[in-house]
């Protein structure tokens, strides 16, 4: 199943951000400004039971529990990007599908992917040369990641990423492509929770979001696809979202969603590699996040 945090209280989610602060403190930058600042605060006065904007509060619960994963990672592996990490503050507090372009959330997406991907078990550099390069059955996984805020942008943002790997190829890089992309604005353009009878059941239905966005946007995919270079070597789509969840009565979850999409034939070698390297992942479960193990299109041993 999608990774859902449960319901916890302001003060240890504060507490999660001061330490996330510390570490970057502890490398030269300093990410206690901008929507950082107003994220603690908030947490802050929560934690004291005083009365605070709860759409600022689920944002800075989100945003948190991101910048948590961000920091697994290596501050040699940060190097490479060292000189755009003090715009992680940057931006609206509460993002939204209208809030525009965003650097800092731009660089946390990767960071995110690199830090999911390492959890597998082998360690995720960036840019060298793609956003993150990882490694699946010995080969190098090249991965370029995107934010869309509108389905046109999605579009354009895929027909980059095959853009951006048929270069990697041409400068002689080989292995997995890869192209991450961010739809939470897409999905849950207001950031609002996506309510259903029950948690689990809100949980699922993100997936039910996810679908909708791709028949939204299915004459920008199709024009990407055929705009795209038959020599960038695309093996898999990663879509994520993050989101919050609940049944509208109890506190509600931070969710996380990495939804795949192989766009090689499922008896394909690569395929079997990507499956079966997926399925050691912590946060890309068989069964929901991959394909089914007894799915019937999955090659036989």
């Amino acid at each position: 199943m999608p990774r859902v945090d449960p319901p916890r209280n302001a003060r240890d989610i504060a507490g999660d951000l001061r330490r996330v602060i510390d570490y970057f403190r502890g490398i030269g930058v300093n990410i206690n400004r901008g929507r950082i600042q107003l994220y603690l605060s908030t947490l802050d006065a929560a934690g004291r039971g005083e009365p605070v904007d709860r759409g600022l509060l689920w944002s800075a619960a989100c945003e948190v529990a991101d910048l948590v994963q961000i920091v697994t990672l290596d501050p040699n592996v940060l190097a490479p990007v060292s000189h755009r990490l003090a715009g992680i503050p940057g931006g609206d507090p509460t993002y939204k599908a209208a809030s525009g372009e965003d650097p800092g959330r731009n660089l946390c997406f990767e960071l995110i992917t690199a830090a999911t991907l390492q959890a597998g078990g082998q360690r995720s550099q960036l840019q060298n040369p793609s956003d993150v390069t990882n490694t699946i059955a010995g080969s190098a996984l090249l991965v370029e990641c995107k934010r869309p805020t509108t389905n046109l942008a999605l579009g354009r943002c895929l027909k980059k990423g095959y853009k951006q790997l048929s270069e990697h190829r041409r400068n002689g890089h080989t292995g997995y492509g890869v192209i991450a992309l961010d739809v939470s604005a897409l999905v849950n353009p207001d950031f609002g929770i996506l309510i259903d009878v029950d948690a689990a059941s809100a949980v699922r239905a993100v997936y039910g979001h996810i679908q909708r966005v791709f028949g939204r946007a299915s004459e920008h995919l199709a024009r990407a696809a055929r705009s795209s270079r038959a020599d960038a070597g695309v093996h898999l789509l990663m879509f994520r979202v993050r989101c919050m969840t609940g049944d509208g009565k109890s506190p509600a979850n931070t969710t996380v969603v990495w939804h795949l999409e192989p766009v090689v034939r499922l008896d394909s070698a690569e395929f079997r590699a990507i499956y079966e390297a997926m399925s050691r992942q912590p946060a890309f479960t068989p069964g929901v996040i991959v394909l089914n193990a007894d799915d019937a299109r999955l090659p036989r041993a």
